[in-house]
């Protein structure tokens, strides 16, 4: 999951003429661990998406359970914007084939939440 968040940030803002590092965290790192690796690609931005939950669950309709952080720093790994998003979505469903609307209706809403993460105010200033 985390490497499907990153190639979809990644290309995202590639897309967009920002120049990109991916840098790879372990789940079982702190966040201590993973701002050092953040501060050693010596970029003037870094962001850390960190996935603190993110499952489904799909009977006949789907829901979305998810609590995503993002956090930008500068150059000397203080942290200059925060945001992020939380929540349970009730994504609809089908009585017919629950499982191929659930694969039809999770892609945008995962691409919802990215939008929500980048396009918050402080973290669109920050980034700029």
């Amino acid at each position: 999951m985390a490497n499907d968040f990153a190639a979809a940030i990644v290309a995202a803002l590639e897309a967009g003429g920002t120049a990109v590092q991916n840098v790879s965290v372990l789940p079982e790192e702190s966040d201590a661990a993973a701002e050092k690796k953040l501060l050693a690609t010596k970029t003037e931005r870094g962001v850390l998406v960190t996935i603190r939950d993110w499952k489904t669950d799909t009977y006949v309709n789907t829901k979305l359970i998810y609590d995503v952080v993002l956090r930008v720093f500068d150059s000397t790994g203080k942290e200059r914007a925060k945001t992020g998003v939380r929540g349970e979505d009730n994504l609809g469903g089908s009585n017919f084939n629950p499982p191929a609307h659930a694969r039809k209706a999770v892609p945008p809403a995962f691409r919802e939440k990215l939008k929500t993460l980048f396009n918050n105010p402080k973290i669109v200033a920050i980034l700029k």
